[in-house]
């Protein structure tokens, strides 16, 4: 459940890989008008994640014509 100002939001995921605390890394100017990707970390075992930006997503959410699964 994420809260973003007064309202709550629901997420479903697969699976989740762990909890860690990381360093969020800008993407740069190339990258830095992706929607819904606040930036990137490098894990312990070096692996490239990108780090989703909720508020984007939710935004995105609202203001698209997506219904759902049917």
């Amino acid at each position: 459940v994420i809260k973003i100002g007064e309202q709550q939001f629901g997420v479903v995921v697969n699976r989740l890989r762990a909890q860690e605390e990381v360093v969020i890394k800008s993407l740069g100017e190339f990258l830095a008008n992706v929607k819904c990707v606040a930036g990137a970390t490098i894990t312990g075992d070096g692996k490239v994640v990108l780090i989703l930006d909720m508020a984007d997503l939710v935004r995105e959410v609202q203001t698209s014509t997506y219904t759902g699964m049917h």
